[in-house]
């Protein structure tokens, strides 16, 4: 049975088998490659099958973090997001692949001045990790939608100060929240807007993605291709495999749609929506489980 806890666990598990997935074929064009569905490995770091990237590794670091603080603490961020990069804590292979420039660039000021810099970031929307990164913010504050948004902004800001890569980041928490409260996808297209979300976020959360087809979908480095490519495969399917393997063969930065698509799937069909012989695939499942089961625990649920 379907209940609050199988869609907790659906969005974290989710968001793993959707980065692994989109390994093979990220940076590559649609038209150049095989259509995918199965764990392949590969790609531009050469990983193994089941291997995962920057997003789950951010996630995980994030998770763990807010399982001990609750509330965002970046001091207790950062220093988990240092050991990823210099030890590889967290990663599926024990080294840190991947690393967004921006997410780079604030370890490596952190690491120098053990601060945060904020002047030193600027306002491009490009740094879609940040979303990849949000459903551990839902898994644990779904129940009070004002703590979500908060953390979700925060941690955005964290390493992006993005007005638009922040409203994003709110908007897919929201979304996820609602979706583990049990709310159905009609809900989520009609859901109230924020009144200080950019345009570009709101033209998404008021349902414009509708009128497009696969072929005007973008998979970029860019938050708003990235969330739109990931609630349209989810508007245009009806279960978890179908909308992000939709996702992963948009190419580009295939990781991180099928990251962000598969917890949008995961929050709406649940843990045991997702194929079995992807889960098994996964490696460091059982640390991924384990994570995933203490979200559960933490969150309030039936």
């Amino acid at each position: 049975m379907m209940n609050t806890k199988s869609r907790v666990a659906g969005v974290f598990i989710g968001l793993a088998v959707g980065d692994a997935l989109g390994v093979p074929i990220e940076k590559k064009d649609v038209g150049s490659f095989d259509f995918v569905s199965e764990m392949q490995g590969g790609g531009v770091y050469d990983l193994p099958p089941g291997a995962w990237t920057d997003e789950t590794a951010t996630a995980l670091c994030l998770a763990e973090s807010l399982l001990v603080t609750y509330e965002l603490d970046v001091y207790d961020l950062a220093e988990r997001f240092k050991r990823w990069v210099e030890t590889g804590e967290n990663s599926s292979t024990g080294v840190c692949v991947g690393i967004e420039q921006k997410l780079l660039n604030f370890v490596g000021s952190y690491q120098r001045t053990g601060g945060f810099d904020t002047n030193s970031l600027n306002q491009k929307v490009r740094g879609n990790s940040v979303l990849a990164r949000a459903g551990p913010v839902a898994c644990i504050h779904w129940d009070n939608l004002d703590m979500a948004s908060k953390i979700a902004r925060q941690q955005s800001y964290l390493t992006h100060s993005s007005e638009i890569v922040a409203a994003a980041s709110e908007y897919l928490v929201l979304v996820l929240s609602h979706l583990i409260a049990g709310r159905d996808w009609n809900f989520i297209c009609n859901m109230p807007l924020k009144d200080d979300w950019p345009t570009e976020i709101e033209l998404i959360a008021k349902g414009q993605w509708r009128h497009k087809t696969i072929d005007n979908l973008k998979s970029t480095k860019n938050v708003v291709d990235i969330l739109e490519a990931s609630v349209w495969c989810i508007g245009h399917s009806d279960n978890f495999e179908a909308a992000v393997t939709k996702a992963i063969n948009l190419g580009g930065n295939s990781d991180t749609v099928g990251a962000v698509t598969g917890q949008l799937a995961g929050a709406l069909y649940g843990l045991e929506a997702i194929p079995i012989r992807w889960f098994d695939q996964l490696l460091k499942i059982d640390k991924l489980t384990d994570i995933a089961m203490q979200m559960v625990d933490l969150s309030r649920s039936e």
